[in-house]
């Protein structure tokens, strides 16, 4: 993003001054949209292992059970959020600010590192 506000200046040192740090900004503006659709969606499996004593295998049950009315956008990738049913337990991420799937390889939730997923489930003491 940098690279094209610096394009787009073209050597403009006010505008490059004035949007220094909006790549910053805009990672965590994405990242608490992030969370608060995480939040939903995360509630919505949880109520529906509650009633079908059993995760659901896609989020896409999650409509058809009408936990959702629609799956929201992971803001880093324009899709959904990724998840994968494990054993009793699921994991739930963003592909975050490097918008590059890593498996769900937690990131150090930085703001000025843009490596790893941001993972909502399952939580982890030092995300508490």
């Amino acid at each position: 993003m940098q690279k094209n506000i610096q394009k787009i200046a073209g050597g403009n040192v006010f505008l490059l001054m004035e949007t220094e740090g909006y790549e910053k900004y805009y990672h965590r503006a994405f990242r608490c949209r992030a969370i608060r659709d995480a939040l939903v969606v995360t509630s919505a499996i949880m109520r529906y292992r509650l009633e079908h004593d059993d995760l659901p295998e896609q989020l896409d049950q999650l409509i058809q059970a009408g936990y959702l009315n629609s799956l929201p956008a992971d803001p880093f990738s324009g899709r959904s959020f990724v998840y994968r049913k494990a054993d009793k337990d699921f994991l739930l991420y963003s592909l975050g600010p490097d918008f590059d799937d890593d498996g769900g390889t937690r990131s150090n939730r930085n703001d000025d590192v843009v490596n790893g997923d941001d993972v909502f489930w399952p939580v982890v003491d030092d995300q508490l």
